[in-house]
Parts: C-alpha cells; structure tokens; sequence
C-alpha cells in the first residue's frame, strides 16, 4: 500500500479532502481566466488516452497558476505553419484577432464563438470548413475544440498530423483516434443553441479521416480512416470510464509507456518509483508529432 508520506506535493491525495473533482477544477480555472464558454479541452482527453496521471499534472498546473502556456518547438513551428497552409492557404493565420496573449483562441461569451464560427464558414477554403471551433456535450461533460477541417462534399472530418520524420506514428494512433472522435460527436451532435446554428452539421458522413503529412516537403505519408460506427460503441465506453475521473470517483491511471513523453517525470511518484529504461532521460518533444 502506499504511504501517503512518500508521495510529492503534487498529488491526488492534496486535492480529495476539499471536495473538489478535476471537472470543477479546470472549470474553475477556465473561469479564473475570462474563459465564459466552459468545457474540457478535446486535446486534453487525448492525452488522458495516454497517461491520466499526466493529466493530472496539466490539470493542477491549470488550477493553480491559470495559464496555459504554448510549448512550441522546432518541430511544433514548423507544423503550424503547415496547418495553417491547409487551412487558410497561407503559413500567417489570418484569426490573431480571435486570439489572446497565451496563444490559445478566448472565447468570453458564446456571442464571441459564433462571430469566430460565421467567420470560419464565410472563408471556405479549397470546399473545406477549416479551423472551426465547437462547445458541446458527450457523456455528461462539457467539452470544447477545434477540428482541422470538414470536407462539405463528402462530409468527411479531417484531422492533420505533421511530422518530422518520414514515418506514421503508430505508437500515437490510440491518441489521435480519440481527438478526432471527439470532434466527430460534438459535430455530430451539434448544439443549435451554443453554436452557430448555420453551420452544415447535417452534411456529416459516418467517415474521418488522420492525415499524417511531413514536415520536410509537405508529402502525404499515408492517412487512417475511420468508419465511426465501427468505433462508436468502443469509444463512448472509455468516454464513460473518462468520465469517473473527471467527476473524483477514482484515482488516475498511469502508464509508464509515455514516461518518454511526459514533462512531469520528475514530480510522477510513479516515474521515480517503477520506471525502468535504457534512456538516459526522457525523449525530446521534438520527436514526437505535432
């Protein structure tokens, strides 16, 4: 059993006796920082698909300093830009005036979403809605993000992955699967009343798709199609299991898998306790695809 005594500051036990669930702790946050439009970042249940211990951490950075810092790289550079070209035909985003100092879109009010979302569907670019952001509902929580792009002709979501190496990132494909599903369901279930209700949300196939493109020449290195109702069952069963620990009803799992990729090794009691590896320290987060 473990004594509690060992473990560092930062921990599941410093937050249970307040009564407080992670839900209510990046709500709380979000709100501390103007943010008036609640919901769980999609991005960050993907990387809750990898190691919930690590959400944790980003979680309680979350709620006790109230930023969100961008963590660019080389590599992280070098994929906007390409993202960019996909979706507004240039590598300088045209949207900076939708965005705030921590380099993440603010949204005070719902009013302020849906001029961004208007402004997303009146700039069609190359028959794709690109760079559209969503608030919605999936298994009781408030959830919040942004896709790649919607194909309107086939109706098919598109998710881009840029990567430094020529190769696809298989070891990722759990993660990806799970950020694009999200977008998939707040598309699908779109919310008429938070969301821009002209946005073609009935235009929908039961497809998407993760294109991985490389960084170097922009070459497509190959693409994962999903047939959605093949995993929709699979995947609202972990969206049930998310839930429980967004709501305080267990511990966080971890995996010492992703220790490679993880920023909080050296504060992870899990880390310094069970990990064992051939590496020096952690992999470079340029290694991995942005």
């Amino acid at each position: 059993m473990v004594n509690k005594s060992e473990l560092p500051r930062i921990t599941w036990f410093d937050y249970v006796p307040r009564g407080i669930t992670p839900y209510q702790m990046f709500l709380e946050a979000l709100d501390a920082i103007g943010e008036n439009v609640n919901g769980i970042f999609a991005t960050w249940l993907a990387k809750q698909s990898t190691c919930e211990y690590m959400l944790w951490n980003y979680i309680v950075d979350f709620y006790e300093t109230q930023e969100l810092i961008q963590e660019d790289t080389t590599y992280s550079l070098k994929g906007n830009e390409m993202h960019n070209e996909l979706a507004f035909g240039t590598t300088i985003s045209p949207l900076d005036e939708f965005r705030d100092g921590n380099s993440f879109l603010q949204w005070q009010d719902l009013d302020h979403l849906q001029k961004y979302q208007q402004n997303r569907m009146n700039d069609i670019h190359d028959g794709k809605i690109t760079e559209y952001s969503m608030i919605g509902e999936i298994a009781g929580l408030k959830i919040r993000g942004t896709f790649d792009a919607l194909d309107v002709a086939s109706g098919t979501l598109l998710e881009f992955k840029t990567r430094a190496r020529p190769t696809i990132p298989y070891f990722h494909e759990r993660r990806n699967k799970m950020q694009l599903l999200t977008y998939y369901y707040l598309v699908k279930n779109y919310d008429l009343v938070q969301n821009n209700p002209d946005f073609p949300a009935s235009c929908l196939s039961e497809y998407a798709k993760i294109q991985y493109l490389y960084q170097k020449d922009s070459s497509l290195l190959g693409e994962l199609v999903i047939h959605v109702p093949y995993e929709s069952t699979r995947y609202f069963k972990i969206m049930e299991y998310f839930k429980e620990f967004w709501l305080g009803q267990r511990r966080p799992t971890f995996s010492l898998k992703y220790c490679t990729l993880c920023k909080f090794c050296n504060r992870c009691f899990y880390f310094k306790r069970f990990y064992r590896s051939n590496y020096s320290k952690p992999r470079k987060k340029d290694q991995q695809d942005e």
